[in-house]
């Protein structure tokens, strides 16, 4: 990736659980996620559940 797109930076966020189950799941999604991400990132969610996209949208 790095050979093709130099200003692309790439990073994994684990996460404390392994689905989300309850609200206070998105909840804590949210306050882990949220610094990560600025405006104009993009975010790859693939295989995430939808509750996990809308959160990240």
């Amino acid at each position: 990736m790095k050979l093709r797109y130099n200003d692309v930076m790439m990073g994994a966020i684990d996460l404390p659980f392994s689905d989300i189950t309850t609200s206070d799941d998105l909840n804590e999604l949210m306050k882990i996620v949220s610094p990560a991400i600025n405006q104009g990132d993009y975010v790859d969610i693939t295989g995430g559940r939808k509750a996990i996209s809308m959160v990240m949208g």
